[in-house]
């Protein structure tokens, strides 16, 4: 847990510079045991799930704040995503190769992703 931290940190530090009208936040939530050991397969599909979210933020969303937020609740673990940006109609918009790689990244360590969008920005959740 503590390199995927370090590895989420320093990815969303190069993302600040890459973007100077975007406001960032990584925080982790008091209930999460920082000793938790992920396996690699995990660990990298976590971290490339979120890399694709803030990218596609980034590139998409013309968002002002994105927020990555890693909780424990019902002995999951919780990996949120959300912009403020201007979101997307999830009912008719064709989700690209990034979602669809998301959506298989997820299956592959066993965990669900959601993606909630609208007119306010949208939000990714991947619960392991």
């Amino acid at each position: 847990f503590e390199d995927l931290q370090s590895r989420i940190a320093n990815f969303i530090e190069h993302a600040k510079n890459a973007s100077e009208k975007t406001e960032f936040s990584f925080q982790i939530d008091n209930d999460v045991n920082e000793t938790h050991v992920f396996s690699s397969l995990e660990g990298m599909n976590i971290y490339r799930i979120i890399q694709e979210s803030v990218n596609n933020s980034l590139k998409h969303a013309s968002a002002d704040e994105i927020e990555v937020i890693i909780s424990k609740k019902e002995n999951q673990y919780q990996v949120e995503i959300t912009d403020t940006g201007k979101g997307f109609d999830t009912d008719t918009t064709e989700l690209g190769n990034g979602f669809h790689n998301m959506k298989k990244r997820a299956g592959e360590i066993g965990a669900t992703l959601q993606i909630k969008s609208s007119k306010k920005g949208t939000s990714i959740s991947l619960k392991i």
